[in-house]
């Protein structure tokens, strides 16, 4: 019966240890990498090309973003490095 008991104790332990990595990721940010695609960091639209923006429409952005307003535009590394890339001039709401 001892035996028994400590085997089962044994085999407890054992599979609570080959899990603790999992329970790890799952309280802790995952890698960087799992969640920011990396970029080739080419160009995507030259200026003077239109770009629309897309945004919620609520009153809280229409009172923070205006006509005329210029919006600085990021880019976010592998590596969580965030670098500004270009502006975006607000020409009109749409």
């Amino acid at each position: 019966m001892k035996r028994k008991v400590a085997g089962i104790l044994i085999m407890t332990l054992l599979l609570l240890t080959a899990l603790n990595p999992l329970t790890a990721v799952a309280t802790s940010y995952l890698p960087a990498a799992l969640y920011h695609q990396s970029d080739t960091g080419e160009t995507v639209i030259k200026a003077g090309q239109t770009a629309y923006l897309f945004h919620s429409g609520t009153e809280d952005v229409k009172r923070t973003i205006h006509v005329n307003d210029i919006l600085p535009v990021y880019r976010i590394s592998t590596l969580c490095e965030v670098k500004t890339v270009g502006k975006i001039k607000v020409i009109a709401p749409v």
